[in-house]
Formats: structure tokens, C-alpha cells, sequence
């Protein structure tokens, strides 16, 4: 199991590759996961079950309106190729022409190969301007899984040529880590706003901030607990009646396995961002933990909402995030509803289908 992105730091597509190898570790599947991981810290457990190998330290490299933090050591290469000696069934990439972690790995494996695309943006396509270099290394995959119908539009291009199977699986989620219990909300104490994520434009925490100073000069009590950075300092003079009037929270860079307790104190969870999103993991793990949800009508959220009519608010839009704070801050009945809809929806992307149908992927391609 593969990911080219730094493991000591929180992203979707790590969350996605671990929780995998977590199921499978569950079924008797013996899994290596690769990685570069520049803090040891977060090799500590090793992922119980699984042999963790860490691939080194990481910069952050611009890609599409994100700074990724991968590997660029020509060291890796050689790392992956001893690493590779070993006698594997399956060899799963994520982001299989990712340098140099993922794209070394889908040149020197031998064995069948699974490739998960996960990203997507809606107005620059890397994969299209690379066409012809990448539409050649497409037919080294033998099987393609795309997360979202989204991500699977990203990489058309260069699948004309492509002779290998495609399936679309989402990304999944440990259900029973979050408690499911609804969370009613007491008068009079600050309701409790989360964010979780990267400070970058596509998020939309400025479409947050901007909405919460114009309900500052209400009376409304807010709480807002942000995690993934370290402070607000920067936004002082943008929104400065924010930090006069409410409680602010900065959790830092959290790790995984401490998200659902940070969902279990929220009263509601936003995630405002502006595109380039294939999927939304945060989005389903609040729902998971029966917390309402504030999400842009974008393509990667609004194919996993808008199969129960979930409410979505249009896209860079500070007045419909404020509207929206402030009916649920109003309406017990609609938390509550909005509360149950997201049970019904998370449901199907628990682990246990979403690593079985990948697991399928696995006995078909040994031919058992």
C-alpha cells in the first residue's frame, strides 16, 4: 500500500490508504504501507498489523491551489526497490504518477498493480496538460479505482487508451469510532463551530471567518475550534470583532485517530470549501458522528448529499454560511433533522463494504 504524500501530516488520501490497510490487516492480509513520513513520531504504532516503511523526510511542492508535501529524493527510488524484493500479491498506489514515491513504485513493480486516483479540480486539470507523458504510463495499472465520479472525470484524458478495468469506490470510514448519540444543544452556551483543514484558499476558511464577524455583532454565543492550524493571527485585522466577541480554539496539526473526539464537542462542522475536492472524508465523519454539516454545493460534496436531499449552500457565499449558522444556532428540529439524514447517508460508505468491494478487486486480480 502506497501513498506518496507525507504520513506525520493529515490528508485525505493518507486517512484513505491507513484506514485500508486497516481492514485488511482485520481480514489476515499482511500489509506493507510505504510512505515518507518526516516525523517518527507518527511511526510509533505502526498502524497495528501493518509493517510501516517510511520513505524520509518531505517538501511541500505546489500542485493545482495546494502545497503538497512529498518526496523528491532520489534516495526513494532505490528505497522502493529493496523494499520491493520482497514476494507481493497485490502493489496498491495511491496517486499512481505522483513523484517520487508513487511514480517510482508504479515503474519498478512487477506485480499486478492497483491505481487510486483521488484528486480533482474543477478548472485546471494537471493530468490533461501531462497527457502525453502520463497516457503511457496508464496501461503499467492493471486495475484503475477512482474515488468519486469526479476524480474519474479528472483523469479521462488519457484513458482512451487505457485497457485495464476502472471501478468507482469511495473513500470509507471506521464507523464505530464516532459516537452516533444526537447532540442537543444547551441555551446560553457557546454552540460550538468546527473547521478542520489546511490554511489554503480552497478551503474556505475565509468564507467562515467573514460569516462569523458579521453574526459577532449579534447575540449569539459561538465557540470556533479549528484544527489543522496553529493560530488565527494572520485574520486579526480582517475580522477583528471574531476575536473580541467569540472563543477561539487552534488544535494545530491533529491526528487522525483524534477527530472523532473533536466531532463528539461540535455542535456543527463546516466545510465551506471553494473546489478541488474529490471527496469529502471530514464531510463524512462528522456526519458519522451524527453532527450537522455545513457543505458548498460543490461536485465532490454534493454527490455524496444530494442522494438525500441533504442542504448544500452555494459556493463562495459568506451571507448563505451565515444564514445557515444562524438557522441551525434557531432550529433544534433542524439539527435534528439534518442530524438523522446524515446517518442514512454514511452508511454505505462504512469500511466494512467499502474494503470488501476493494478486497473483491484483490481475489480477482490473483485469479481466486
Amino acid at each position: 500500500m502506497v501513498s506518496p504524500y507525507d504520513f506525520s501530516h493529515p490528508s485525505g488520501v493518507n486517512t484513505h490508504a491507513v484506514n485500508l490497510s486497516r481492514y485488511l490487516a482485520s481480514q489476515g492480509h499482511c500489509i506493507d504501507l510505504l510512505g515518507p513520513c518526516s516525523d517518527s513520531y507518527y511511526e510509533h504504532d505502526a498502524y497495528e498489523g501493518i509493517t510501516f516503511h517510511s520513505l524520509g523526510s518531505t517538501i511541500p511542492f505546489p500542485i493545482s491551489s495546494t502545497a503538497a508535501r512529498i518526496s523528491l529524493n532520489p534516495k526513494v527510488y532505490f528505497q522502493i526497490k529493496s523494499i520491493l524484493k520482497n514476494q507481493f500479491d497485490i502493489v496498491h498506489i495511491h496517486e499512481p504518477f505522483m513523484p517520487l514515491t508513487s511514480l517510482s513504485t508504479l515503474l519498478l513493480s512487477k506485480c499486478p498493480k492497483i491505481g487510486t486516483f483521488h484528486a480533482y479540480h474543477e478548472y485546471k486539470n494537471n493530468y490533461a496538460i501531462l497527457q502525453s507523458v502520463v497516457s503511457p504510463l496508464m496501461n503499467l495499472i492493471d486495475h484503475a479505482i477512482c474515488v468519486s465520479e469526479a476524480s474519474k472525470s479528472y483523469i479521462q484524458p488519457w484513458m482512451h487508451n487505457f485497457t485495464g478495468n476502472v471501478s468507482v469506490i469511495g473513500n470509507g470510514i471506521d464507523t464505530s469510532k464516532f459516537k452516533n448519540s444526537i447532540k442537543p444543544y444547551i441555551n446560553n452556551t457557546p454552540f460550538t463551530v468546527v473547521f478542520i483543514g489546511r490554511d489554503e484558499p480552497r478551503k474556505g476558511l475565509t468564507l467562515l471567518l467573514k460569516a462569523l464577524e458579521n453574526l459577532s455583532y449579534s447575540n449569539y454565543k459561538f465557540k470556533l475550534l479549528v484544527a489543522g492550524l496553529n493560530d488565527l493571527n494572520s485574520y486579526n485585522n480582517l475580522f477583528p470583532n471574531i476575536f473580541k466577541s467569540f472563543e477561539i480554539e487552534c488544535l494545530g496539526s491533529v491526528h487522525n485517530d483524534l477527530i472523532p473526539n473533536i466531532l463528539q464537542t461540535s455542535d456543527v462542522v463546516c466545510v465551506p470549501s471553494l473546489g478541488g475536492e474529490s471527496f469529502g472524508i471530514v464531510l463524512l465523519e462528522a456526519l458519522a458522528s451524527n453532527t450537522p454539516v455545513i457543505a458548498s454545493d460543490i461536485k465532490g460534496y454534493s454527490q455524496i448529499l444530494s442522494q438525500q436531499n441533504y442542504p448544500l449552500i452555494p459556493v463562495n457565499d459568506a451571507s448563505a454560511l451565515e444564514h445557515a449558522l444562524e438557522s441551525l444556532i434557531l432550529n433544534p428540529e433542524l439539527r435534528h433533522n439534518m442530524a438523522e439524514l446524515g446517518t442514512d447517508i454514511v452508511r454505505k460508505y462504512n469500511w466494512t463494504a467499502i474494503g470488501s468491494e476493494i478486497e473483491s478487486i484483490y481475489w480477482n486480480m490473483c485469479g481466486r
